[in-house]
Order: C-alpha cells, then sequence, then structure tokens
C-alpha cells in the first residue's frame, strides 16, 4: 500500500496577464442533448446551473441541466493556449485515480517520495500523493493508447526507447539518493522489497499504475461533514491542454470561464479565458459522457491475406491521437460504460494531402457500427466525413465498427473515427 500525504492547497488561476482576453461576443456552441441529437446554437452565458442560448432563429432559450448531456465550443483557441494550433504542448499530461487530468510535466518527488511533483506551464506545481496517480504520459498527444497495467504484473513503464517494462514502481527518499527527483525505481512486481532497477525519469514516455479507481459513496457514512467529495460534481470541464476537472459553481460566458475544482483532495479555482474550454460534460443526475478513446479496444488482426498484401501495420485497425483509424478491412470493438446509452461521433476519410482528385475516386468504403438499429455510413471522395448516432441497447456491453472494402477494393479505404463520445445514464 503505497502511503498517502497531503496536497498543497493550491488557487489555480489563469490571470489576464498570462494569457490575452479571448475575443468577445456570442460563442458558437454545440449543445448535445441525453438522446444524442445535437443543436447549433450561440452561448449567452451559463451560471447558477442553467444554460441560455441563441437558437438559430435567435431566441433566447434557457436550458436546465436535465435538458444538456455535453457543450462544445467552437471559438478558435488563443495561439498562446497550450494546446492551440501554433503554441507548443504542454509535455505531459497526469491522470488521477478519480478520472481527473492535469496537464504538465514531471519536475520531481516531494514528501520523502511519497509524493510526485507536478507542474502546469500556467497553473503552478503541485505534490499528489502516488496513490492517488493512474498514470501519466511524459508529451502531451503522444500517439498511441495509453498503456494498460497488467493483472500480476503491476505497473507498467513505457520508455521513449519504445521499451515496456513492468513490475512495482516506487519514489525514491529524497534524502538517500543523489538527484532522485530525477529517477524511478522498478521492483519486480512479485517481489516489491526486491532488487528494485533505477529507471531515468528522462526517459520514461508513459506511466500506468495498478492503483484501482477511486470510489465514492456518499451514503456509507451519512454523518460526515459535507464536502467536495460528498456528492458527484455537476460538471466536467475538459481544457484544450488536456485537463479533465470536476467542476462547481460553473461559469462560463463569451470571454472567460471559471469554476471551482479539486484536486487530491484540496479546492482550487480555476479562471480561463472561455477559449481554453474544449467541453463541458454535465453529469448531474446521473448522467455522464465518455470519450471513446478512454475506452478499452480491441482489434483483431487483419487476416495473413491483407497483411501479406499491404504489409504489417496498414491493414486493420488502432488508436491514434485523438480517436481511432480504420483501414479496410479493419473491425474494432470498443467496450461500453455501464448505463451507455447513445454512441456519438463523425467518421473522416483520411485521405492523403494533396491527393489528385481523379486518384482520390479510388476511395469508397462502407463503416457499419453496430447499434439498435445498427448504422451504414458510405464514404468516399465526394462525401468524405459523416456524424453518426448510434443508440445502444440496454444489454450491450461492446461496440463495434467495421471497414468493409468499397467497389475498388481495399484503396485508400481508411477511416478515422473523431470525436466521439457515449452518452451514459437516463435520457
Amino acid at each position: 500500500m503505497r502511503p498517502l500525504t497531503f496536497l498543497a492547497s493550491i488557487a489555480f488561476v489563469l490571470t489576464p496577464s498570462a494569457l490575452p482576453a479571448a475575443a468577445q461576443g456570442p460563442l458558437p456552441v454545440t449543445v448535445l442533448h441525453p438522446d444524442g441529437t445535437a443543436t447549433d446554437a450561440h452561448l449567452a452565458g451559463l451560471s447558477d446551473g442553467a444554460l441560455r442560448v441563441f437558437d438559430a432563429d435567435r431566441r433566447l432559450t434557457t436550458l436546465t441541466p436535465d435538458a444538456v448531456a455535453v457543450l462544445t465550443p467552437h471559438a478558435a483557441p488563443t495561439p498562446a493556449l497550450p494546446g492551440a494550433p501554433g503554441a507548443p504542448d504542454p509535455p505531459g499530461v497526469l491522470r488521477l485515480t478519480d478520472g481527473q487530468r492535469l496537464a504538465g510535466a514531471w519536475t520531481g518527488l516531494a514528501d520523502g517520495g511519497e509524493s510526485l511533483r507536478w507542474t502546469h506551464p500556467a497553473f503552478g506545481t503541485v505534490a499528489v500523493p502516488l496513490d492517488r496517480v493512474a498514470g501519466w504520459t511524459a508529451a502531451f498527444g503522444t500517439p498511441g493508447p495509453e498503456p494498460e497495467s497488467e493483472s500480476g504484473l503491476g505497473d507498467v513503464v513505457v520508455l521513449t526507447s519504445g521499451e515496456r517494462l513492468t513490475g512495482f514502481l516506487y519514489l525514491p527518499d529524497d534524502a538517500g539518493a543523489v538527484a532522485s527527483g530525477d529517477v524511478l525505481m522498478l521492483a519486480p512486481a512479485d517481489d516489491p522489497a526486491g532488487l528494485a532497477v533505477p529507471v531515468p525519469a528522462a526517459s520514461v514516455a508513459s506511466v500506468t499504475l495498478a492503483n484501482p479507481p477511486a470510489t465514492r459513496d456518499p451514503s456509507a457514512d451519512p454523518d460526515a461533514a459535507p464536502n467536495f467529495n460528498s456528492a458527484p460534481a455537476p460538471a466536467r470541464v475538459t481544457l484544450r491542454d488536456g485537463s479533465r476537472l470536476r467542476a462547481r459553481a460553473l461559469i462560463l460566458g463569451a470571454g472567460d470561464a471559471a469554476f471551482d475544482a479539486e484536486v487530491a483532495g484540496h479546492p482550487l479555482r480555476i479562471a480561463v479565458p472561455a477559449d481554453a474550454v474544449r467541453r463541458v460534460v454535465f453529469t448531474a443526475g446521473g448522467r455522464d459522457a465518455h470519450d471513446l478513446t478512454d475506452l478499452a479496444a480491441q482489434a483483431p488482426p487483419p487476416a495473413a491475406a491483407d497483411a501479406a498484401l499491404w504489409g504489417p501495420g496498414v491493414a486493420g485497425a488502432r488508436a491514434v491521437p485523438g480517436g481511432h483509424r480504420l483501414a479496410a478491412p479493419a473491425r474494432l470493438g470498443v467496450a461500453l460504460p455501464p448505463g451507455a446509452t447513445f454512441v456519438v461521433g463523425r467518421a473522416v476519410l483520411d485521405l492523403p494531402p494533396g491527393i489528385p482528385a481523379d486518384r482520390a475516386r479510388w476511395a469508397g468504403c462502407t463503416l457499419r457500427i453496430g447499434g439498435a438499429p445498427a448504422v451504414e455510413l458510405v464514404l468516399d471522395a465526394a462525401h468524405p466525413e459523416a456524424p453518426f448516432r448510434v443508440a445502444v441497447s440496454a444489454d450491450a456491453t461492446e461496440l463495434v465498427f467495421t471497414l468493409d472494402p468499397g467497389p475498388h477494393g481495399p484503396v485508400l479505404d481508411v477511416v478515422r473515427i473523431e470525436d466521439a463520445l457515449v452518452l451514459t445514464g437516463p435520457h
């Protein structure tokens, strides 16, 4: 059992001097409803749990939280914002056991090796107990899926060289090692007290710890004093830099956003320009929305004939930054969370940039998505992308994407699944 320690309380605020002010004016947004349907609108304001938008007829409408599942702003991010086009990306993302994420970089250890130090480029440095860490990546947007902890093997460390190490990861005592903040220790999973191997932090691309997800049971102690975790937060905010935080007292306008959050048991206040917000998920009433890329997926290897024809790593399905990539013929199965109701997203024909029109006409394929009922999308050069909305049956545990070659065979038949969300809860 890794010991728990306290996290220093820090108010995280992006001040006007830290980032340029966002452009004023109605903010274009997409409102995703609990039934998976979407409405384009302009934001008038979000506060006190009420969302006010201007519809297509410029009428002001107030929506209650039970009428909204996800709010997606469409303002172009300020170039100076981390994660914006033309700006350097934050060097990594810290994943917590409670599902939250914080962009930034590993900057050493704290509390005698019981906690790690993580620095956000604008929010500052925090110390997080290792038992509350699910893992981290050393480079924001690192291609490929996050490594999964393997049963019986413990923690997983992937090096920048691509090597994969398994065992029990811990941090050395500050006082007992030279430059210990730059070193991780990895011991055999079946013998945590055995001989450990030092791993330079600079050589680590990603880490996944075998810590179980955090669970909260507000009814477990009815006499306990109310606190931030006594009930689910009504919203979860994802920032463009990769941070993902549970939010209370959320205010979002044309120029600014602010909310109360909590990391590892300590409160903080977030204030950012509105264009730093990538997505708001409303979680009141037992609803939620999960990124498809966060869910476990399986892609069987292509048939031997297809692998021989196209070469290794071409045909089939694989995870890529921001989604999944299917090269026909391909099959992708994604595990659904309990209570899944709808899956929404878009499919995009992944044509090479600058491809001549006469060659692009060879592309053409059919994407089938299992559901109740199943959905079929036909994509070609004339219609290279399409949104999808798939209803999920109550007993479904997996959603299957199948990409079939078109009439010209599997030539240029490559599709990306992007911006896909799985809605859960009542609708």
